[in-house]
């Protein structure tokens, strides 16, 4: 964990000083989130970053792509930043479902693929993409 995105206390003093990772006791995590409604998540992001770094590397060369699936990160800010970092080699998103595709259209996501199929009509999701759509403008990556 990055010392800039912990709080202060006991847990950031002990890493303003040092270079290298200190390791983290319960208490130093209940440290962090106090005060915070919960749930809440707690995110490594240099271990994030050098994931992405590994299989943006095993991609290299490769010509293949690799699609992030949203279940498995349900942060759109860590999203974006995946999919940043990932360059050419990271392109869309597996989303769960057609509702959570429309939400991500809405924050200016493109190439989404609904990998579960759906009872429900598509009729409705359209619509929502469609409300959505004017509202957020497309952001660039």
């Amino acid at each position: 964990m990055r010392s800039d995105a912990r709080r202060s206390g006991a847990a950031g003093a002990a890493t303003a000083c040092h270079a290298g990772p200190v390791p983290l006791a319960w208490s130093d995590f209940a440290g962090l989130l106090e005060g915070t409604p919960l749930p809440a998540a707690l995110v490594d992001l240099d271990a994030l970053d050098r994931n992405v770094a590994t299989l943006h590397a095993a991609l290299r060369g490769s010509g293949k792509t690799l699609r992030v699936a949203s279940k498995s990160v349900r942060h759109v800010g860590l999203l974006r930043r995946i999919l940043e970092r990932g360059g050419d080699a990271f392109r869309g998103l597996m989303c769960y479902s057609p509702r959570e595709a429309a939400f991500l259209a809405g924050e200016g996501f493109d190439a989404l693929l609904v990998a579960y199929p759906s009872a429900r009509g598509l009729d409705g999701v359209a619509a929502h993409v469609a409300h959505q759509i004017p509202r957020r403008p497309p952001r660039l990556r």
